[in-house]
């Protein structure tokens, strides 16, 4: 009987000691027993959100950074709701690989310490190219299709362009976009596409462009790309290629005469 009440007694100076808050954001998880957690991949200057759940007795006002890490990170002012506090925060330009950041959470009557680990680099968007058709019909829309991979805990923004004239980009009905915007949430995979319509005859090299980073284009994922337009009618006096002749009218049976010839 001794024994237990002594198990007892010292389960209950254990659990006045656990460490009971949750984190919301930007992952969530029970830090019961731990005061460590990774949250995962991160890409130098950003900003992401940091958010906690107070359980009772707990009255955490400030979210604050250990001071030798004050170079590293600004952290904004805490914000609060009844049950939790929150703010943001801002890696430095400078950060890249493994890093832990350790947090302080403070009131006038408390004080406790959180460790968020981490992965910081710019390698957070991948890209698979599935599929897209190399022989292709003049002025018959094309489509490009790439999965999107985010590994990263915050949402991303990228443009999905290419080297093509911007006329491959329009036809009678329709005007397709040649720079194509595309928002990635959180830890997501997602299929896209591209469209064009092919104008010239024969082979054209061409590069598509993944910029990564929405501003800065000097970081992008590229395909080198090859069709092939199929030689027809609608091909030959639809390219820029076919001009009238500027000749004898009693010429232009030939004229067309050899241009048909041209597609045989």
């Amino acid at each position: 009987m001794k024994k237990y009440l002594i198990l007892i007694v010292f389960m209950l100076l254990i659990s006045t000691n656990l460490f009971s808050l949750k984190i919301l954001e930007p992952i969530t998880k029970d830090l019961t027993y731990t005061n460590n957690v990774d949250i995962g991949i991160f890409s130098p200057g950003e900003f992401f959100m940091i958010s906690f759940f107070l359980n009772d007795g707990e009255n955490y006002n400030k979210i604050s950074v250990a001071p030798e890490q004050i170079h590293d990170v600004i952290v904004e002012n805490t914000r609060h709701t009844k049950e939790s506090i929150f703010t943001e925060i801002k890696l430095s330009d400078t950060l890249e690989g493994e890093y832990t950041l350790k947090l302080i959470l403070s009131s006038e009557t408390q004080k406790k310490e959180v460790v968020l680990k981490m992965k910081i680099t710019n390698q957070v968007v991948h890209t698979k190219l599935i599929n897209y058709n190399p022989v292709v019909e003049f002025e018959n829309k094309e489509t490009i299709n790439l999965s999107i991979i985010n590994k990263s805990n915050t949402t991303k923004t990228i443009v999905i362009t290419s080297d093509l004239p911007t006329k491959w980009f329009l036809n009678k009905k329709e005007r397709l976009a040649k720079e194509k915007k595309i928002i990635l949430q959180p830890n997501s995979v997602t299929e896209q596409t591209y469209d064009y319509y092919p104008k010239g005859i024969g082979e054209q090299d061409f590069i598509l462009k993944i910029n990564t980073q929405e501003k800065d284009f000097t970081n992008s994922i590229n395909y080198n790309l090859k069709i092939t337009t199929k030689k027809n009618l609608k091909a030959i006096y639809g390219s820029k290629e076919h001009f009238y002749p500027l000749f004898n009218s009693n010429l232009i049976p030939i004229y067309f005469f050899n241009k048909i010839i041209k597609i045989i």
